[in-house]
């Protein structure tokens, strides 16, 4: 076990609750609406923060990130990003390269869909980010535990070493 020492850091987007008036169920729900994602528009979620990239494979969303090192990625990473940038985005406009040296163009549908999918990936990782700080908040240390037999993903457990509730 490795105990991680985390300092609360100053919010600065609004709270999920203020840019979109959606109200979580329960204290640690993560919002599965996908329209609200979208509604997202104010972002400060640290992804090179490898605590919160082990809190979000804990909660199943690593894959939002994007690969390591692409164009997404990037993007994904670019708090200001616009939607006229997006879309100029290579990896928004054709495929990738097929064996035989082709490349798919894709149609303005497809790269609104894209963009659409972008939001509400980055909307649930701001919401990841939201529940994440607040975890930190209310706890002195944050212990990161290896996944037993049988568990897929790291556990989370305060200090006293008690398990809390990812749900």
């Amino acid at each position: 076990m490795t105990t991680l020492n985390h300092p609360a850091m100053p919010r600065q987007a609004r709270t999920i609750t203020e840019q979109t008036g959606w109200k979580r169920p329960h204290p640690k729900a993560l919002c599965q609406d996908f329209d609200v994602r979208t509604q997202i528009h104010e972002y400060d979620f640290d992804s090179s923060d490898m605590n919160f990239q082990a809190y979000c494979r804990s909660r199943g969303l690593a894959c939002r990130f994007g690969k390591l090192g692409s164009e997404r990625r990037a993007f994904m990473d670019d708090h200001a990003g616009t939607k006229d940038q997006f879309m100029r985005l290579e990896c928004v406009n054709f495929a990738e390269e097929q064996p035989d040296g082709s490349r798919h163009k894709y149609s303005d549908k497809h790269k609104e869909t894209f963009w659409t999918i972008h939001l509400s990936n980055k909307g649930a990782l701001q919401d990841a980010w939201e529940l994440y700080q607040s975890e930190l908040r209310s706890k002195d240390k944050v212990i990161v535990t290896r996944p037993k037999l049988g568990q897929q993903a790291f556990d989370f457990a305060p200090a006293s070493s008690q398990q809390f509730s990812l749900l």
